[in-house]
């Protein structure tokens, strides 16, 4: 389950704030994981996770993702050049 304490997402709620979500494919739900497969995939995550990194000899990283955008819309107001290194590459991060 995600819980989350924004503003809700039905006009209905009691206070107005707050909602949770869950990844099982139930109700009305139109995508979602199934319920009964919830368990062998949490159970797949799980070796994997330790295969690699708490069994394995491979190291934590800030970002399983490579590919991940590194530059964020507010990224320019927390002065991003004074905290990451120059691009060897002569680039802007």
């Amino acid at each position: 389950e995600y819980w989350s304490l924004a503003k809700a997402k039905s006009d209905d709620h009691d206070t107005g704030f707050g909602y949770i979500e869950t990844p099982l494919l139930t109700g009305r739900k139109r995508s979602g994981i199934p319920p009964e497969d919830f368990l062998p995939e949490a159970l797949r995550f799980l070796d994997d996770a330790l295969s690699r990194w708490i069994l394995g000899d491979e190291p934590f990283t800030a970002e399983v993702q490579p590919d991940a955008k590194r530059y964020d819309t507010y990224d320019q107001l927390m002065r991003l050049q004074e905290w990451y290194p120059p691009d060897p590459g002569g680039k802007a991060s």
